[in-house]
């Protein structure tokens, strides 16, 4: 109302009101009010942003699994004269289900490379074999301890040179 007065007759609203302190302290009044209110504003959606970062980043990390196996080894007459090496075993236990991501890279000069993936009851999960292995998946995994057991076999040279990369993350 003040404002549409002010336009009608050509007068600065300061110069309308400048006689009466207490409508100039009442829109000053409210001018702070309001400034304060929203400096509030401001900083519990800046408080909330960072709450909101941290629990996620504190859920992030309590959830990170990683899991590494990689080798680069050659067998000679002595390791291959069996009719199978056992390359590696490697362990690794999840506190809850979960799905994974697993990443295999592995190679045999000679004869065939064989990647398991048991649970605690010796209970076959992945299996994975051949001269070149490259795999990637995602995979759902209970609970519990499993081990990653290579192995190779079916070579016929006295020499088997083998590399393998495994690596199971979420």
């Amino acid at each position: 109302m003040i404002i549409k007065i002010s336009d009608y007759f050509n007068i600065s609203i300061d110069d309308l009101l400048k006689h009466d302190r207490k409508i100039v302290s009442k829109i000053d009044s409210q001018k702070k009010k309001t400034r304060i209110y929203f400096e509030m504003l401001i900083a519990v959606t800046i408080a909330s942003i960072l709450i909101v970062t941290c629990l996620y980043f504190n859920y992030k990390n309590s959830n990170t699994f990683a899991f590494t196996m990689n080798k680069e080894e050659t067998y000679t007459r002595h390791e291959t004269s069996d009719t199978e090496i056992q390359v590696a075993n490697g362990f690794f236990s999840l506190p809850k289900s979960t799905k994974l991501k697993l990443d295999i890279n592995a190679v045999i000069d000679d004869g065939k490379i064989h990647i398991y993936i048991l649970n605690q009851d010796d209970k076959l999960c992945y299996q994975l074999d051949g001269q070149e292995i490259e795999d990637s998946q995602n995979l759902f995994f209970d609970k519990g301890s499993y081990m990653i057991q290579i192995v190779a076999d079916g070579y016929d040279e006295d020499v088997v040179s083998l590399n393998y990369d495994i690596n199971v993350h979420n």
